[in-house]
């Protein structure tokens, strides 16, 4: 991450105003918010609409 170093000087005050400015650039992986995310989200939605498709005199339902 490159940085650079600003001086400014006010009328008002005899002493320099010192800052470092960073550019931090951050990309998104949109692949590993999918495969983390949104994949079990609709995996769980569909075990749970599924559940509901089951008849109630069978034994066990889908749990997790």
């Amino acid at each position: 991450v490159p940085g650079k170093r600003n001086v400014i000087y006010y009328n008002c005050c005899p002493e320099p105003y010192i800052d470092i400015t960073f550019v931090v650039i951050i990309r998104r992986r949109t692949l590993y918010y999918f495969f983390n995310l949104i994949v079990p989200c609709v995996l769980i939605a569909s075990m749970a609409v599924l559940g509901f498709t089951l008849p109630p005199d069978s034994g066990e339902k889908l749990s997790l």
